[in-house]
């Protein structure tokens, strides 16, 4: 039996083979550690759910539309009973008419929060004002 010699291009193409691999595993990674990803148009805010369907998100009122679906952070549907008296951050998609039909309670701290633009709100907030001072002196 005649054995083949191992010359350097096969060597050059292991190394290639083995570098794509590393490339493609490193890359299915990425989602993963990324969380959870949200559609376009979703706002992030702190949340109170009033009596059905009144919720406020950063003071802000919006009302929850026929259908909506709430999920808790392990990814468990709430039912609009359980909804009256949660408190938490929020990750939240309107329809056409404004309502909220789909949202997410998630941890304040969670990775997948940095993409999502925050909702806008009307709550006064004293940290604001002393990180933003009225006027400067010169």
């Amino acid at each position: 039996m005649k054995r083949v010699p191992i010359g350097p291009s096969f060597l050059v193409f292991a190394c290639r083979c083995a570098t794509v691999a590393a490339l493609v595993g490193a890359c299915s990674l990425v989602p993963a550690l990324a969380g959870r990803i949200f559609p376009a148009g979703s706002m992030q805010g702190n949340a109170v759910f009033g009596a059905f369907p009144s919720l406020s998100v950063n003071c802000t009122s919006y009302a929850l539309g026929p259908g909506v679906r709430v999920y808790d952070p392990a990814g468990h549907l709430l039912l609009t009973d359980q909804l009256p008296g949660l408190t938490g951050r929020l990750v939240f998609q309107r329809d056409s008419y404004g309502n909220v039909f789909k949202a997410w309670f998630m941890a304040p701290d969670d990775p997948a929060l940095a993409p999502v633009p925050v909702a806008p709100g009307t709550c006064f907030s004293l940290h604001l004002m002393r990180t933003q001072p009225l006027f400067q002196v010169q």
